[in-house]
């Protein structure tokens, strides 16, 4: 059975587990990992990161709008973990 973005319930465990592994194109998957990073560790964002992006053909305004659904994303889950019992 095919699920989000057309990945199985079995590829998402495992995009969860290890989305270094995720079965993208290298720029997609630069992105997706720029994202997490953003969510996970804001403060090790740096120069070296956006200059990468743009390596791979991402503009300003691409890394930002996949930044910004990631942390959009991340805020109504961290209240969902904190109040949901």
């Amino acid at each position: 059975m095919q699920r989000a973005g057309g990945f199985s319930g079995d590829e998402l465990a495992a995009l969860r587990e290890d989305p270094r592994q995720a079965p993208l194109e290298e720029a997609q998957k630069a992105l997706l990992l720029f994202v997490l990073k953003v969510v996970k560790t804001p403060g090790d964002v740096d120069e070296a990161d956006m200059a990468g992006l743009h390596k791979l053909g991402w503009s300003d305004q691409e890394i930002f709008d996949a930044a910004f659904h990631g942390a959009s994303m991340a805020g109504p889950s961290m209240l969902y973990k904190a109040f949901a019992r």
